[in-house]
């Protein structure tokens, strides 16, 4: 007996083409996303540390150019009979209220008030001999224009290279970009807005100084700061509060001897001027005084408490050269 064979279908038992070539290709796909997520991640945390690195040598730098400018205010202005005053007493026409023939007439100098050497001199030679001991000149030279600052005690509080600031006349008539020779090494280290008595209009006025390199064991520049010293002593006082109620303004009304005011005590100062202005608050300062506002108010962004839509902030911003909300002598700023 014959039987019949059982016919299978091809297509039944043929292998399924292609399957691993798919899965390969997955799986070189993957590695390669793994790869190239790999590689961006140390890119990225090799910039984040480079940058990191960079901040944390920026603030070093900044901090040891604090450290130098308050060592160097502690040694010009520490000792007693020391006085500071901006580059703008050699204003060369003070009838004037721009400062004339000064170059960088923000900077200020620390000198002495008295010659050692010269201690019994004459109550009426006193002051002349200590300031050309201070300054190395007399005051009718100055103000004829035949002599220069030359004394060695003046000493000027702003950074420069080394070297770069022999002469003490040196920033009243150059530039600080040609003290510092290049004008890569100079930096403008503090903007003010300042108001022109004549004209009302506000400008940008600028502080520039030299920097100081900071230099690695082997020489190499690793960066650079730059520190300069404001004098704070020299500006109105905007928030001084008078305690005294019976204190008027009028030297009428004070009664008291034209010669005695230098003995007065500093008192509040009379802004009452400022509606007049052209940008002048709508606020009056009167009105400021009698509401306390002054005990509030610690800076010129505070002046909100004022409550004028900010008139007085604008007001005081302008005039940020000649007024202040601190007490301090001075400050530093350092870049």
């Amino acid at each position: 007996m014959s039987y019949p064979l059982l016919r299978i279908s091809p297509s039944s038992t043929a292998p399924k083409q292609g399957f691993a070539l798919i899965i390969a290709l997955s799986l070189m796909a993957f590695v390669l996303l793994l790869l190239l997520s790999i590689t961006t991640l140390v890119q990225v945390e090799t910039r984040s540390a480079q940058i990191s690195v960079a901040r944390m040598e920026a603030q070093q730098n900044a901090m040891l150019g604090l450290k130098q400018a308050l060592g160097e205010l502690q040694m010009a202005a520490g000792p007693d009979q020391r006085v500071t005053a901006t580059a703008a007493i050699f204003d060369t026409n003070p009838s004037t209220a721009t400062i004339e023939g000064v170059e960088n007439p923000r900077w200020v100098a620390a000198m002495p008030t008295v010659d050692p050497s010269r201690t019994n001199a004459p109550l009426e030679d006193f002051a002349e001999n200590n300031r050309s001991y201070a300054l190395g000149f007399t005051t009718a030279n100055r103000l004829a224009g035949t002599q220069q600052p030359s004394s060695s005690q003046l000493r000027w509080l702003a950074s420069m290279p080394d070297g770069r600031l022999t002469d003490p006349a040196r920033p009243l008539n150059d530039t600080v970009e040609t003290i510092a020779g290049n004008a890569d090494e100079v930096v403008t280290i503090h903007t003010y807005r300042e108001t022109a008595v004549e004209t009302g209009i506000a400008t940008d006025d600028t502080v520039e100084v030299g920097k100081v390199p900071v230099l690695d064991t082997n020489g190499s520049r690793q960066g650079s700061f730059a520190w300069w010293v404001e004098d704070e002593g020299v500006k109105a006082t905007f928030n001084l509060q008078d305690r005294d109620s019976d204190f008027t303004d009028t030297q009428s009304d004070l009664g008291l001897d034209l010669d005695l005011y230098p003995l007065l005590q500093a008192r509040q100062a009379n802004f009452g001027h400022a509606s007049t202005d052209s940008d002048g608050p709508s606020k009056t300062f009167s009105d400021v005084i009698n509401d306390g506002s002054l005990g509030r108010l610690f800076s010129s962004a505070e002046t909100s408490f004022l409550d004028d839509n900010d008139g007085w902030k604008t007001w005081l911003e302008n005039r940020s050269a000649d007024i202040t909300f601190n007490s301090f002598i001075g400050k530093s700023c350092v870049q």
